[in-house]
């Protein structure tokens, strides 16, 4: 393997040597030409804006063709791990099942089949897959004792900026219901406690917080199959999800229907 470039400039990193290497320089060529013609775009016309939008969206798809063109490269178990979702399990199990053999044998390829199980289970009707994880002040949280309201379990952490946007639309909402049966469970993603505490309290989250400090590692954030941040899943007094992923409006309207 072969890196070019400097300390001061690690986005920039030439790296070459291998073929996975080289399959995943194609795919991120093409993607920076796609994502040069959506910057272009949004600089003219109302018109091509919806185009760069549309444009923008079909990085996806790109990403998915990129797999399916190169079956026996180690770059699609990356793509393919990024790319699967709860909206897409039938199509990533049938992506995968086409993968080659020797793919199959790896780690990374262990990590999806672990991911599209997990999706699974906790997919919209499926009851919530209960664990424990440690607060603030170090006491032990289980998920099972919110058993009896409607709880959001909802994944975030410090550093994620679209996570703490979405605070204060979460922050209005809790206090709205918090009488009703309505409780938040957040579920750090961070592998820092002093950034942690900081973001709670800066943002003024009332609600209990857990972590186990690994990051993405954290292991109910594996478990529920969560690659992106902010995550929730809207879980209902016997136990059953009934949502996932509800931001803003989608959150508020929701909460309404339930409580009014």
């Amino acid at each position: 393997m072969k890196v070019e470039g400097t300390s001061d400039a690690l986005t920039n990193l030439k790296v070459s040597g291998s073929p996975a290497q080289n399959d995943f320089t194609v795919l991120e060529d093409g993607v920076q030409v796609l994502r040069n013609k959506v910057t272009a775009l949004y600089t003219q016309s109302e018109k091509a804006k919806k185009e760069a939008d549309s444009l923008y969206n079909s990085e996806k798809d790109l990403r998915k063709q990129f797999v399916l063109t190169h079956p026996k490269s180690y770059a699609s178990l990356n793509e393919l791990l990024n790319w699967v979702g709860e909206d897409n399990l039938d199509e990533a199990t049938n992506i995968y099942n086409g993968l080659d053999a020797n793919l199959k044998k790896t780690e990374k390829a262990a990590e999806i089949v672990a991911r599209i199980e997990n999706l699974k289970k906790t997919k919209v009707g499926n009851g919530f897959i209960d664990f424990k994880q440690t607060d603030l002040d170090g006491k032990t949280v289980s998920l099972s004792s919110y058993k009896g309201n409607y709880v959001l379990l909802e994944f975030w952490a410090s550093w994620c900026g679209p996570c703490r946007q979405e605070n204060p639309n979460l922050k209005k909402e809790y206090e709205l219901y918090k009488d009703k049966g309505f409780q938040v469970l957040g579920v750090s993603l961070d592998d820092n406690a002093t950034k942690w505490k900081k973001a709670i309290e800066k943002d003024g989250l009332p609600w209990a917080h857990v972590s186990d400090l690994k990051g993405w590692n954290n292991e109910a954030a594996v478990q529920y199959g969560v690659r992106a941040i902010p995550a929730n899943f809207l879980i209902d007094p016997q136990g059953k999800i009934i949502a996932r992923n509800l931001r803003g409006e989608e959150l508020a309207k929701k909460l309404e229907e339930i409580f009014h």
